[in-house]
């Protein structure tokens, strides 16, 4: 299997402050969601970026940051990478806790120079797609995000890790938000070891794995224009429309930890406790991510945009290409 760039180009890396400088701790990526405007005048689609990670990666950073900052670390067209803040103010969560998912709309001058992708929602592995393609237990899948040990020092370098869905959310799953708080909830188990660094990174089946003919037309993942606010950029939103090569399953909570004592494999026997990765991830739904950025204050701010839009384009019909002069009040 060889996994497209444009797919490893929707995550960037996430840390926080420490003594030392920056900590490269979890991973992102980047999400667009289109609308059109609200009046038969203004034909243009209407595009907004967010970047999506685990709630808990949010929390953590919370817990240990001095400054109340979230570090992104991204690559750019010109080479190099540029770390961005964000203010933990920012970010907003899944009403409910059972969704470990937060977001953060990308203000419009981190777009400049970006070499990332941006997965839509017709990337979206949904109840249709699973039943569709009979995606199931032992169906191939991968994940992509940041290994701490080796992130690039010119570049972000998201690893990729290879593995199958052991179990599909069909009952709940006990799982920890953080030491003090366990909660219930839907999700895929998937046989590949997760490790520090990759909570929050986004989890793909792919076409090759799913059994009977392959139908539809595959999307060409070359540059797409689509408007942001009041600038156009070329950016690459994967599986912009058609059948996708690529579908996103969901995002990567963590694992289980076994508990062993040291005497089980050496020839000692202090009682000192040890942890062994189970080698199953847990894996939160794809459609119950996205459901983060039906945010009141995501919908917010999308409905003002689509409303100035309109009056653009009526107080200049003749000269307005549908854009808007700025994206947000506060710079988004």
């Amino acid at each position: 299997m060889n996994v497209p760039s444009d797919v490893r180009k929707c995550v960037v890396f996430l840390g926080r402050d420490t003594d030392h400088g920056i900590r490269w701790c979890a991973t992102g990526f980047f999400v667009v969601v289109s609308q059109p405007a609200e009046d038969d005048e203004a034909d243009s689609q209407y595009s907004h970026s967010y970047l999506i990670t685990a709630r808990h990666v949010i929390d953590g950073i919370r817990d240990l940051s001095h400054e109340g900052r979230v570090y992104v670390r991204l690559n750019l067209t010109s080479g190099g990478i540029k770390t961005v803040e964000s203010q933990l103010s920012d970010w907003r969560f899944h009403p409910t806790k059972e969704v470990d998912a937060a977001a953060l709309l990308v203000p419009k001058s981190w777009l400049k120079e970006l070499d990332h992708s941006m997965l839509t929602e017709y990337s979206i592995a949904d109840d249709a797609v699973v039943q569709d393609h009979g995606i199931g237990p032992g169906q191939d899948v991968f994940i992509t995000g940041l290994f701490i040990n080796h992130y690039g020092q010119r570049r972000n370098i998201p690893i990729i890790r290879v593995g199958n869905i052991a179990a599909m959310p069909e009952e709940k799953v006990r799982m920890k938000l953080d030491r003090n708080t366990c909660i219930s909830a839907h999700a895929y188990l998937i046989e590949l070891r997760s490790i520090k660094g990759l909570s929050g990174s986004p989890v793909f089946t792919y076409r090759d794995s799913w059994e009977g003919p392959l139908t539809g037309e595959l999307t060409n993942m070359s540059n797409y224009s689509f408007t942001t606010g009041s600038r156009l950029i070329d950016q690459t939103p994967i599986f912009t429309t058609g059948t996708p090569s690529y579908y996103w399953l969901g995002l990567v909570h963590g694992h289980w930890d076994v508990e062993i004592v040291r005497s089980d494999i050496e020839d000692i026997d202090d009682g000192i406790k040890e942890y062994v990765n189970t080698g199953i991830a847990i894996v939160v739904p794809a459609t119950d991510v996205w459901e983060v950025l039906d945010h009141p204050d995501f919908v917010e701010h999308r409905g003002y945009l689509a409303k100035r839009a309109v009056a653009t384009v009526q107080a200049s019909p003749d000269e307005s290409d549908g854009n808007v002069d700025d994206s947000n009040r506060a710079d988004h």
